[in-house]
């Protein structure tokens, strides 16, 4: 496991992902939330790659 600067480091990595930041800022334009969560968080804070994306939003 990292210590807690890497991990930080690696989820931050993971936000500035160019199909999280394009989904991001649309559910943003539109007035809606959206996260990563799952897999990719826990891969991203374990140092392991990440090979999908989860998400979570509050649109309906």
């Amino acid at each position: 496991m990292l210590n807690m600067a890497d991990s930080l480091a690696r989820l931050g990595a993971l936000a500035e992902n160019p199909v999280v930041r394009t989904l991001a800022t649309a559910f943003a334009d539109a007035g809606f939330d959206l996260a990563v969560v799952g897999g990719p968080v826990r891969d991203a804070l374990l140092g392991r790659p990440t090979h999908d994306l989860d998400f979570t939003t509050n649109a309906r």
